[in-house]
């Protein structure tokens, strides 16, 4: 008998980046999911696991974002006890391969490697993924590190072509470096505009000194350029 949902207090909840199965959350799809909730739309409850006297946010990250730009303390649940880690990041990685937005290649190499690790075997890591037996392999990546932060990046073949077109490309990333030629066109219009939204409708936390700061050293920099064009056409 499957147990019934719960009201479960946000802030009590561990959101654990290592169980979360894709690289980050996207802003855009909390922001989307507060606006239908506002409207009356009803979400599924989010899967909660109580692994060591603690609550893990198995599945529904970004149904917790949306309540908390809507300034809700408190989200509906499923509370599922787990024995281990191990079965508990089966679990986050055989949600998120079904539903929401579909995992991409990193993604879905940086999960077999993690699962690999873990000693799952080809025929489970097939079932959890729902990737047939024969395509894993397929998922044949290179681990960098970024020098900087540590983090993995895991490249798949079809992720390589790009760095194929732009040689420095990797040594770029693994130094945490970028230039204007690594961002094209479309890619600066997307990021500005995301930006543009996020202020529009106040999503910036401007109460953390992080992001406060990152947003103040933005708008000097921004103030400083936009100058400097202004003077050139002049």
């Amino acid at each position: 008998m499957s147990p019934r949902p719960r009201i479960v207090k946000i802030d009590e909840l561990v959101f654990d980046r290592d169980l979360y199965p894709r690289l980050n959350t996207n802003w855009l799809t909390a922001y989307t999911y507060a606006e239908a909730m506002r409207a009356g739309s009803k979400f599924p409850p989010i899967l909660v696991g109580l692994y060591r006297k603690k609550m893990y946010v198995v599945d529904g990250w970004h149904r917790c974002a949306a309540k908390r730009l809507l300034k809700e303390e408190y989200i509906k649940a499923i509370v599922k006890k787990y024995s281990s880690y191990r079965e508990m990041f089966a679990d986050a990685v055989s949600l998120n391969a079904v539903h929401g937005r579909p995992l991409s290649a990193q993604e879905k190499a940086r999960i077999i490697d993690k699962l690999k690790e873990m000693k799952f075997s080809k025929a489970e890591i097939s079932r959890i993924m729902r990737i047939p037996i024969d395509k894993i392999d397929r998922f044949s990546f290179k681990v960098i590190t970024n020098a900087l932060t540590g983090e993995k990046y895991y490249l798949k073949a079809v992720v390589e072509e790009s760095v194929v077109k732009n040689p420095g490309l990797m040594e770029k990333i693994e130094k945490g470096e970028i230039d204007q030629e690594s961002l094209s066109i479309r890619r600066q219009k997307q990021l500005l505009f995301q930006l543009f939204l996020m202020l529009k409708n106040d999503l910036l936390v401007l109460d953390e000194a992080e992001i406060r700061e990152l947003a103040i050293n933005v708008c000097k920099l921004l103030l400083q350029k936009l100058k400097i064009v202004k003077a050139k056409k002049i």
